[in-house]
């Protein structure tokens, strides 16, 4: 059973017994993404065939280029114009809030829109209500921020009736699968036509080591 996601001409194949998604795959059928990579539909038998590396990072950037960021949280650190970053933010993951806060302590050093695609790693029906009060409140990306760095933060309950249905923690899931972003939290830099992507953020290391990776994601004024 095919499903239409947040982002334009995708669509995903889930199995309606467990609800599992099995892959994505493009409008065209030109390629289908699984968790073994990417593949090139070829042949009136859909047979799966990997594809031209070059080929399929532009599909890649399509992707990027498709990405529903009229959907998302976002928040600007000094000149936003210098630099776009996704981060794919997961409520639950200590990695992710040693990013958040290390990236608070050094946001004088940085120019950057910042847009996040929030998740949880336990997809629990409170996790998903949890996102969704956040993303469907007035101001969602300072109301994540806060739920990230401040361990004493509330998140208040928001009216999410007529809250785009898509603002929820499948939107994120979905991204993350298409662009195979393994790890939270996950980052596309650059630009929404990212060039690179990095996964993983040294949780447990140094202090110096977190702000030279810093660096690399948000780039240096």
């Amino acid at each position: 059973m095919l499903r239409a996601t947040a982002v334009a001409d995708m669509y995903k194949a889930v199995d309606p017994a467990s609800d599992k998604t099995l892959f994505y795959v493009h409008d065209g059928l030109d390629y289908v993404i699984q968790a073994s990579g990417w593949h090139e539909v070829k042949g009136q038998e859909l047979a799966l065939v990997k594809g031209d590396p070059a080929q399929l990072q532009l599909d890649k950037q399509l992707i990027l280029s498709k990405l529903p960021l009229d959907l998302d949280m976002s928040y600007k650190i000094g000149d936003p114009t210098r630099r776009v970053v996704v981060v794919l933010d997961a409520l639950d993951c200590a990695h992710c809030r040693d990013f958040d806060a290390v990236l608070k302590k050094y946001n004088q050093e940085y120019n950057a829109t910042v847009h996040i695609l929030p998740t949880a790693l336990v997809k629990s029906p409170e996790n998903v209500n949890l996102v969704r009060n956040v993303w469907c409140g007035p101001n969602p990306g300072a109301a994540w921020r806060e739920l990230m760095t401040n361990p004493n933060y509330k998140v208040a309950k928001v009216d999410t009736a007529n809250c785009d249905p898509r603002k929820s923690v499948e939107t994120s899931t979905d991204i993350a699968g298409m662009l195979r972003i393994h790890g939270t939290p996950g980052f596309i830099l650059g630009s929404v036509n990212g060039k690179a992507s990095i996964s993983g953020f040294p949780a447990n290391s140094k202090p110096v080591v977190q702000k030279q990776m810093l660096d690399v994601i948000m780039g240096k004024k």
